[in-house]
């Protein structure tokens, strides 16, 4: 296991440049920067629920800990990334809804079709219409065949929040709109008295708006973080530390371990991670490839954690099982990547044509 370990390190790790004092890397939120960053946060959280299916194994446990992290980055990137195209394109918002949602159904659904074969050889059988539900189903809620795919919905469910605000309302209307539904769908595990539909989806949701604020005050906040580099770093660091502290200690409490503590620890996690960024640029290859499949690896990797550990396989040793899984994922992610980006395109241009034809 030590060998598999070492080897995600170093995947992760290798290549990376550090910054000495008064330096700082001037595209820490380029588009090959962003790549790399998903890249290793994908990988991240394979190894998260590896430790979750594996929870006797002490190398596996600080991944499991702070798998929400990479997930949070995420919810960032896809905030930063969405503001930054509104505030550089005009026309942005005009086609934005059908073209970011089909960017990650899309793949979504593709993916469920690999669950529903998983569940039929482990036994699970559908008629034709439950099978279409399933794959095509837009609830995220515990009937779902990939109980990881939260993030997609909730990231749907922002992107929909984000037009509504940003296409018919003012530019602080529309933040304190997003705002207002982080505040409500945090809260949902806690207003309905349970964690029935998970409550990993509500506790991070708020890093979404941390990279709109981020891209609408890009300048501004790198300028302050440059001049005041060290004070920014405790008060994050600081932050980071006492939420996800907060978020430990009270994890079968819904409002302050749940709610409190993971919304504070993420959040600022993710100003903490452009603060390293700033002094440490990651260079690998295998990280920027893996960054541009990380959303078909994050809604795969767990066809084989389950199925290399049920009885049709059950792989004992902790690091071929492991290693199995990482590799597999990563195939196959590679293989379904193409076919859904083709699909992706397809339906981007049908858009496309629609609004032409309109105009």
């Amino acid at each position: 296991m030590i060998i598999v370990i070492a080897a995600i390190l170093i995947v992760m790790f290798f290549g990376c440049r550090f910054r000495m004092k008064n330096d700082f890397a001037d595209e820490m939120l380029s588009l090959p920067q962003v790549n790399m960053i998903k890249g290793l946060c994908a990988l991240e959280i394979v190894m998260d629920h590896l430790g979750a299916y594996i929870p006797d194994n002490k190398l596996l446990s600080p991944f499991h800990t702070v798998g929400l992290l990479a997930v949070a980055m995420f919810f960032f990137f896809s905030g930063y990334g969405v503001t930054k195209s509104r505030l550089g394109k005009p026309e942005y918002l005009r086609k934005f809804l059908p073209n970011r949602l089909s960017s990650v159904l899309i793949p979504l659904f593709v993916t469920n079709l690999f669950y529903l074969a998983l569940n039929f050889l482990l036994g699970t059988n559908y008629t034709f219409g439950e099978s279409l539900l399933k794959v095509f189903d837009f609830s995220g809620y515990s009937a779902a065949l990939n109980g990881t795919t939260w993030y997609i919905y909730t990231i749907a469910y922002f992107y929909i929040i984000f037009y509504i605000g940003y296409r018919f309302l003012s530019e602080r209307l529309a933040l304190v709109l997003l705002t207002a539904f982080a505040l409500v769908y945090s809260l949902i595990p806690v207003i309905i008295g349970g964690d029935q539909l998970g409550v990993q989806r509500f506790g991070m949701c708020f890093c979404f708006i941390a990279g709109t604020i981020t891209a609408s005050n890009e300048k501004k906040l790198i300028a302050s973080m440059r001049r005041h580099y060290l004070l920014w770093l405790a008060a994050a660091f600081l932050a980071t530390g006492l939420g996800l502290i907060l978020y430990l200690k009270k994890y079968e409490d819904l409002f302050w371990g749940g709610f409190i503590g993971r919304n504070i620890g993420t959040f600022c996690f993710t100003f903490l991670m452009l603060l390293i960024l700033m002094k440490v640029r990651p260079s690998n290859r295998v990280l920027a490839y893996l960054g541009k499949i990380s959303i078909e690896i994050y809604l795969l990797h767990m066809v084989f954690i389950r199925l290399y550990r049920s009885d049709l396989m059950n792989l004992k040793d902790d690091a071929i099982y492991s290693a199995a899984v990482i590799i597999s994922s990563i195939a196959l992610a590679s293989l379904i990547h193409f076919p859904d980006q083709w699909l992706v395109a397809k339906a981007k241009h049908g858009i496309n044509r629609m609004y032409t034809k309109r105009t």
